[in-house]
């Protein structure tokens, strides 16, 4: 509760006597004892020249104050004061539980020069408004205004949260709501729990939830802080299949932590008509990228503006798993049989959807994924694939590896480009991997020329993920940072 209560003052004429002074300010509380001065949000505080400010309370149990001084010959300038250090100004804090306040102001010895024609004023303020780079060394037009201070309160003083739930017909709290011991002084309050708002006194309708339909409320951080809501986590799908187990694998546990995302298969429902309850996602109708490279007969990985699209849109995904979700998702499970290919109805372009959050530590890593959805050997043949790209890279020899027939001289560049990412990832040392936010958006530049728009706004989602959270860190308690958000981390393993 904020109310407006007066200062004390003493203002001084140009010979140094007194023109105007208050009386000795004393605010009573005592006489309502739900009230307290509130200790964490008011402080004494003090504004003048070479002035000393007395606070106690009616016991005399409790003494306080602040002194102020001003240099001879000095302008003092509250609005470049940064610290509290008594020049011109100062503060003193009050005390837990108390009741009632008698402040007194006077000069620290004799009138000095600094106080001719000015006022020294004290007030208790709440200090969370108050700024004094707003104030001036007070003037006799600054005294007799009013200042607004905090006051604590409680629905019973003297009365515990235990105490009071053995008595339900006064029991204050409403639905949805906690009780709270004051921490000023003994009484209890009510809040509302977390994830609610309204009125936790309201018997009937008492807090509502925050957050409507399938939304969540996410606390803030460490439990503390303005929580939000959030759209509901949406999974990420088994193969192409549109129908996934859940509980059989990791990916039903680890995907209802995902949002939606354009480039993540999306998780529509749950079904629990059958014995065992079972996952519904979005259906992709142009099946796998494993399919595709293996089938000669597909006709989006003939046109190159395709695979690097493709290329784009999985990294896409991934720098949102690791850079979006917090703690961040590692896919763990990154192939070409993961990459599931849907089609836009109304340009007929195809986009890239990621789906299944597994945890297979025998699957391709990104820099591998990249590779196979790009370049595909020409035999066919059984070889350590990785061993051999990047022999390829060192020698100059890309077009040992890769079927160029049919490429520009532009989009050659480009290959050589995105082969050049996929080597980095594929680095023995951790620490020399890019981050899966840089792959994305380098990825992204390559596919420029056949989408500016969607580059753009590829790009623009990125640093978007990068603001709320500038570095990509790791999960609570996880030492491998680099390993939550390199590249090759999508592994699972280095």
């Amino acid at each position: 509760m904020i109310v407006s209560t007066p200062g004390v003052y003493e203002c001084y004429n140009q010979s140094g006597q007194p023109a105007n002074k208050s009386d000795p300010l004393i605010i009573d509380l005592s006489t309502n004892r739900r009230y307290r001065f509130s200790d964490t949000q008011n402080k004494l505080t003090v504004l003048g020249c070479d002035t000393v400010t007395a606070m106690t309370n009616k016991q005399g149990t409790f003494k306080s104050g602040c002194i102020t001084y001003c240099s001879e010959n000095e302008t003092v300038d509250l609005a470049k004061e940064t610290t509290c250090s008594g020049r011109g100004w100062c503060q003193a804090s009050i005390p837990k539980g108390l009741q009632e306040l008698n402040i007194g102001i006077g000069p620290v010895v004799a009138v000095s020069a600094s106080l001719i024609n000015r006022c020294a004023l004290a007030f208790v303020v709440d200090n969370k408004s108050f700024n004094v780079s707003d104030r001036t060394l007070p003037r006799f037009e600054d005294v007799g205004k009013g200042e607004e201070l905090v006051l604590d309160w409680m629905v019973e003083p003297d009365v515990t949260c235990q105490k009071a739930k053995l008595n339900q017909s006064s029991y204050a709290c409403g639905k949805n709501s906690d009780c709270e011991d004051f921490g000023n002084g003994p009484g209890y309050r009510c809040v509302c729990k977390r994830g609610y708002n309204g009125n936790p006194y309201n018997p009937k309708d008492g807090c509502q939830d925050m957050c409507k339909g399938p939304q969540r409320y996410r606390p803030g951080k460490r439990g503390k802080g303005k929580g939000r809501c959030e759209p509901s986590p949406l999974g990420i799908g088994f193969g192409v299949m549109a129908v996934s187990v859940f509980g059989i694998t990791v990916t039903a546990s680890v995907s209802l932590r995902m949002r939606s995302h354009k480039n993540v298969v999306k998780l529509i429902g749950v079904c629990l008509e059958t014995r065992i309850p079972l996952l519904v996602y979005e259906y992709i109708p142009n099946g796998t990228l494993f399919e595709h490279i293996h089938q000669d007969k597909s006709t989006i990985l003939k046109s190159w503006e395709d695979r690097f699209k493709i290329a784009a849109e999985a990294a896409l995904a991934l720098s949102h798993m690791h850079s979006n979700i917090k703690p961040p998702i590692i896919h763990g499970n990154i192939k070409s049989a993961n990459i599931l290919l849907d089609q836009n109805n109304l340009d007929q372009s195809y986009s890239a959807k990621v789906s299944d959050v597994g945890t297979s530590f025998w699957s391709y890593p990104c820099g591998v994924a990249h590779g196979k959805e790009l370049f595909d050997t020409k035999s066919g043949e059984s070889i350590n694939m990785i061993h051999r790209f990047i022999s390829s890279m060192k020698g100059n020899a890309l077009s040992d590896v890769i079927d160029f027939e049919g490429a520009s001289d532009d989009e050659m560049k480009r290959v050589e480009m995105v082969a050049e990412i996929a080597v980095e990832c594929l680095d023995q040392r951790r620490t020399n991997r890019p981050a899966m936010r840089e792959v994305a958006r380098r990825l992204a530049v390559i596919h420029r020329a056949s989408a500016v728009e969607e580059v753009e706004e590829n790009i623009e989602e990125i640093w978007d993920a990068e603001k709320p959270y500038p570095r990509e860190i790791s999960a609570p308690g996880n030492e491998c940072e680099q390993c939550m958000s390199s590249c090759l981390s999508c592994l699972g393993m280095d």
